[in-house]
């Protein structure tokens, strides 16, 4: 019996050293690569570069935008008490007295929105290094309740697990709060003194970085755009997939898996590559984009958002190793390896003439204030509850589609955009609203060119057709009238664009057709994105229906030729479609990037051939409308014409409502070969020539470098026919 215990305990003592043994074998032979490779991981971090944004240059070199050195305040969640998954967040958090509980629950919601709001509630009220932080990054016009509220949000995001939305951005730190200014570092020193700073100091590190900085402010708000940083809806679509056979679709490139993160990394790297570029669709268009880390600054509005993904540039990861720290001491990291460097954006050179788009500001500016303090104009005002009127101001080449200046008045300043965004936002005006692209509006009478081409390039009448206007014209039971039931009598086309006649323009809208005139002015380009390359456009508005015929009426066809009812264009389709009417028929792309190399921005999108025969006709029509000072006078003449120098528009005057009219005048200049288009839009300001006359006179003179002076003009109401 002894014996049989005794070789029982040995085969178990045996048993229990092989398999000792076998783990050792294991551990320190067959795995001792892989545990050697984990332990020096235990020695190494990774931490990201980023690169400076492209800069963003006038036509002449002047800089835009720019990225300037910055530092930049970064959390550590990893070495901030103990993180842990956002489930058992307010598990490291010390309890919370009655009072205290019932001011943070005052709503109800599930477990996970409960523990949210306590774990919020405590990091608001009782952490010391959101109170110390909250006191650094107070903005100006916030008060420290606002502050340690935003503060807390930030971190608590830091602190919060995003396994299930996929939003981990590095191995042991993610950005958490905005750039801080030099200034601020001071302050930072503080907080090694103060009594909680075991508790987070070491969670912080200030890093050198950059800050987006637009040296013109408002001046080219609208154009340049601004940056922030990425959302987790843009993540999602924009942080790139990998293959399932862990290769690029290009066979590229290494690949190296966080096991949860993916990310997208500088091209030729021995450890990391740059992630697989991805087709997205964004408004039924394709985008061909590069995967994006969780963190990026990327680009809002403007061109920082068209061409974000040449101004962004590279990121990379810089390898650093632990040096062996003193007993007690900090863990100090050096860089290991060959150093490397973020590659920087692009530089992108822009159309736009900065001291013209300057000078072209203040022409709308003045302009606008004088307008705004008429006592015509005050009803408008109040009705709409605006403090003064808006405007937008479009100068384009004809020629090549090139935007000299693109102003929409009022602008915002990207630089102050953290701090006034609630400000703008409540700004009855809508400052960040870029009416030039983004605004439709009835284009009025200065539609009237483009149905005049149309119906003498389809031979529905000549330079000689008459047609009579008795000052109304009924259809059924409805009057369609000229502008103050005016009389013109039996008059031409030339004429009719001269004094702006509807009479005339309901014939010959009868005459061509709904169908054929919906066709035309598609063609030259409305209803459509004219593709600049700028975000945010709208298409405008052309009636589909007059195509089948179904439920369109004569009464439609009336006004449509008049640029009302269902018809909308925004200012820069009226400059494009007049730049087609200038050059003989090209439909130009237009666009705010310098590059006359590239094919894309510079061949037109369509080509239709109007005759000379016919621009000649068209021409002089609107050559009256500024030119012709005898009686009756044209309808911009007594605001925009300038002495000794020729050109031609049309003004436009459009009833949104009864009592609500926009003011356009859309010009060509000079006159007889034209350079550029001029398109001057300002919303419910009544007559275009009396509103928009003046603007577009002082916006040819700068751009022909001709003699500003204020002239003293008769402020009386306009002779003669309808003003437009």
């Amino acid at each position: 019996m002894f014996r049989r215990r005794t070789i029982i305990l040995a085969f178990l003592f045996t048993a229990a050293f092989l398999a000792m043994a076998g783990r050792m074998w294991q551990l320190q032979v067959l795995k001792a690569d892989y545990y050697r490779q984990m332990g020096q991981k235990r020695l190494h971090r990774l931490r990201q570069i980023p690169p400076a944004r492209g800069r963003i240059l006038d036509r002449r070199g002047r800089v835009l935008a720019e990225d300037v050195p910055n530092f930049e305040l970064w959390l550590k969640p990893a070495y901030y008490k103990g993180s842990r998954r956002s489930s058992n967040i307010t598990g490291y958090f010390p309890e919370l007295g009655p009072d205290e509980l019932i001011s943070i629950l005052k709503s109800t919601g599930n477990e996970r929105e409960l523990k949210s709001s306590l774990a919020l509630g405590y990091l608001q009220q009782k952490d010391p290094l959101v109170a110390r932080l909250a006191q650094i990054l107070k903005n100006k016009d916030e008060t420290i309740a606002d502050a340690r509220q935003r503060v807390a949000q930030a971190v608590l995001a830091s602190l919060t697990s995003r396994e299930d939305t996929e939003l981990h951005s590095f191995t042991d730190s993610r950005l958490c709060f905005s750039e801080i200014p030099v200034k601020a570092l001071i302050e930072l020193e503080q907080l090694m003194a103060d009594p909680h700073s075991e508790v987070y100091f070491s969670a912080l590190s200030v890093r050198g970085g950059y800050k987006r900085n637009y040296p013109y402010g408002a001046l080219m708000g609208h154009l340049t755009g601004y940056t922030g940083q990425l959302s987790q809806d843009e993540y999602r679509v924009l942080r790139g997939r990998w293959l399932d056979d862990g290769t690029l679709e290009d066979g590229e490139g290494k690949i190296v898996k966080n096991g949860k993160t993916f990310f997208s990394l500088a091209e030729g790297s021995d450890e990391f590559e740059m992630i697989q570029p991805r087709v997205i669709r964004r408004s039924g268009v394709q985008h061909r984009v590069k995967g994006y880390f969780a963190n990026e600054i990327v680009g809002r509005g403007g061109v920082e958002q068209w061409y974000n993904d040449e101004l962004r540039g590279r990121h990379v990861w810089r390898i650093e190793q632990m040096v062996k720290p003193e007993p007690g001491g900090p863990r100090v990291f050096v860089e290991a390896g060959v150093p490397r460097q973020a590659v920087n954006g692009s530089d992108i050179t822009l159309t736009i003439d900065v001291d013209f788009q300057k000078k072209v500001t203040q022409i709308m500016d003045t302009e606008l204030a004088k307008l705004s303090r008429l006592p015509e104009h005050q009803s408008a005002l109040r009705r709409h509850k605006l403090t003064g009127f808006t405007g937008v101001a479009v100068v384009m080449d004809v020629r090549n589609g090139e935007i000299y200046a693109l102003v929409s008045d009022p602008s915002f300043d990207p630089n102050a955009l953290s701090t006034d965004f609630a400000k703008l936002l409540k700004d009855e005006r809508k400052p960040l609203f870029n009416r030039a692209i983004s605004g439709s509006y009835p284009p009025g009478s200065t539609l009237k060119p483009l149905v005049a081409t149309a119906g003498l390039e389809e031979g529905k009448i000549t330079e000689h057709t008459e047609f009579n206007c008795p000052g109304v014209l009924t259809l059924g039971q409805r009057e369609y009238v000229c502008m103050n039931r005016h009389v013109h009598g039996d008059i031409t086309v030339v004429d009719a664009l001269k004094v702006s006649c509807n009479v005339y323009f309901y014939h010959l809208g009868e005459t061509i057709g709904g169908k054929l005139l919906v066709s035309w002015l598609s063609a030259l380009g409305l209803g459509r994105e004219s593709g600049i390359d700028l975000p945010g456009e709208a298409s405008g508005h052309l009636p589909a229906k007059a195509f089948t015929g179904i439920r369109w009426s004569l009464g439609e066809t009336y006004h449509l030729a008049i640029g009302q009812g269902a018809i909308d264009a925004t200012p820069l389709q009226m400059a494009t479609a007049y730049a087609a009417l200038a050059n003989g028929g090209d439909l130009l792309r237009p666009h705010v990037r310098y590059d006359p190399a590239d094919p894309e921005l510079n061949t037109p999108r369509s080509k239709m051939r109007i005759s000379p025969a016919v621009t000649k006709v068209v021409d002089e029509g609107m050559w009256k409308v500024i030119q012709w000072d005898e009686y009756p006078r044209g309808t911009a003449v007594k605001f925009a014409k300038i002495d000794g120098f020729e050109y031609m528009g049309k003004t436009g005057s459009a009833q949104k409502s009864k009592r609500d009219t926009h003011a356009w005048l859309c010009a060509l200049a000079p006159y007889k070969k034209p350079e550029i288009v001029v398109a001057v839009l300002v919303p419910f300001g009544n007559h275009g020539g009396n509103s928009c006359g003046a603007i577009v006179r002082r916006i040819v003179e700068a751009y022909f470098n001709l003699n500003d002076r204020e002239r003293e003009r008769e402020t009386d109401k306009q002779d003669g026919g309808g003003l437009g």
